[in-house]
């Protein structure tokens, strides 16, 4: 099954993307390992890279505003920000949880 690497790009980038596509694609293979933001033009967060995994391993990934966050105790990224922003993190948590809620209702409805 091979590896995955789950990334987010701003659509206000696109332009110095597409200006600068090598060093887009160099800036991915550069944060795989670790994850982490791309700069790309003037664009100092064109995209965020998070780390790899095994396709076996299942990611739960939040987005909001111009940020992603991985949902899980074993990542090492959630784990900083759970020290460092520990009421962001919370208030992440917590919008998945309600959107999880309102997703297994619906999914209930259509059965």
């Amino acid at each position: 099954m091979g590896f995955n690497t789950t990334l987010m790009i701003l659509n206000d980038s696109f332009g110095a993307i597409q200006r600068d596509p090598e060093t887009f694609v160099s800036g991915i293979l550069g944060k795989m390992a670790d994850g982490g933001d791309i700069s790309v033009g003037g664009h100092c967060n064109a995209a965020t890279v998070m780390n790899t995994a095994h396709a076996d391993v299942p990611r739960l990934y939040f987005t909001k505003a111009n940020d992603i966050v991985e949902l899980s105790e074993y990542s090492r990224s959630t784990r900083t920000l759970a020290q460092t922003h520990p009421d962001y993190l919370a208030s992440c948590i917590r919008q998945a949880e309600q959107m999880l809620k309102e997703l297994k209702k619906a999914l209930k409805e259509t059965t």
